[in-house]
């Protein structure tokens, strides 16, 4: 790439990803401007980002390997989690350096998110990798490179993803359903204690050697089964499964800290507040 590596990589979508990267790129192009801007005498920049929908990836593919049919082994990549880059196929039958570049981050549309500090997942050949590794370098990102994934462990590496950003929210909304249940505003008591919490997760991965450990506590990981349950009796009825459901999967991650017969117990306990709902 040129010392003003913005003048070699360009994102098409303008979406909320594409808005992100904006400040590392020469040009966003958005919808609206794709026709205009796909010209036979099109440029073929360095890197050629699509930020567009999943269901859109192939199509825009098509569409650019119809017009621009050399790709002169210019490096283009999709930024989605689940596609790998045979999405574009149309374009390396003509020429063009495949790859799949993926942000582990959350996007918000119209917000600007902050992409300096998130990993990239990124599947590419060597050579393609070289190019994306100057582009996340840049925007302050890290870079895992894999030549080649399975559908399978495409899946669950974004199934990582979906853990640590989309499933808290489920945490967060029976918390918010019972902060206002009970009357106290979720916005000055929640924002605290999840911070915090996510501060001791960062603490955790950053020093962990060997599993690692989450400073976890609580009733159920102090092992105060009765609380548990006295706490789950007590909530709305619309709140007890999932509350229940949670109190699952963290027993799932501290089982290890109780006998099978303690384990086997809660659980029998907790399907029961699930089954009835």
């Amino acid at each position: 790439m040129s010392s003003d590596f913005r003048s070699d990589v360009v994102v098409i979508g303008a979406g909320a990803v594409g808005t992100a990267l904006k400040p590392f790129v020469l040009d966003v192009v958005s919808h609206a401007q794709f026709e205009q801007w796909l010209k036979p005498d099109q440029t073929r920049y360095v890197l050629t980002i699509l930020a567009v929908p999943d269901t859109h990836i192939r199509l825009v593919a098509e569409r650019i390997a119809k017009v621009l049919p050399d790709g002169n082994n210019a490096v283009i990549a999709h930024v989605s989690g689940l596609n790998g880059p045979d999405a574009l196929h149309a374009l390396q039958e003509c020429g063009w350096n495949t790859a799949a570049m993926h942000p582990f981050q959350t996007f918000r549309n119209n917000r600007t998110t902050h992409v300096s500090g998130i990993g990239w997942g990124v599947e590419a050949d060597d050579a393609a990798a070289v190019v994306i590794r100057t582009f996340i370098e840049r925007t302050g990102g890290k870079m895992h490179h894999w030549h080649h994934l399975s559908q399978e462990q495409r899946l669950q590496y974004h199934a990582v993803a979906v853990a640590a950003s989309n499933m808290l929210y489920a945490c967060f909304d029976l918390a918010v359903s019972l902060a206002h249940h009970v009357g106290i505003p979720p916005e000055d008591f929640i924002p605290p204690i999840a911070q915090t919490t996510l501060d001791n997760v960062r603490e955790a991965l950053l020093n962990r050697e060997g599993k690692v450990e989450f400073p976890v506590t609580g009733p159920l990981a102090r092992g105060q089964f009765d609380d548990v349950l006295r706490q789950l009796q007590a909530l709305p009825g619309a709140q007890q499964k999932q509350y229940a459901v949670l109190a699952m999967g963290l027993l799932d991650s501290l089982s290890d800290r109780f006998t099978n017969e303690q384990t086997e117990e809660i659980r029998n306990h907790l399907l029961k507040f699930i089954r009835e709902q």
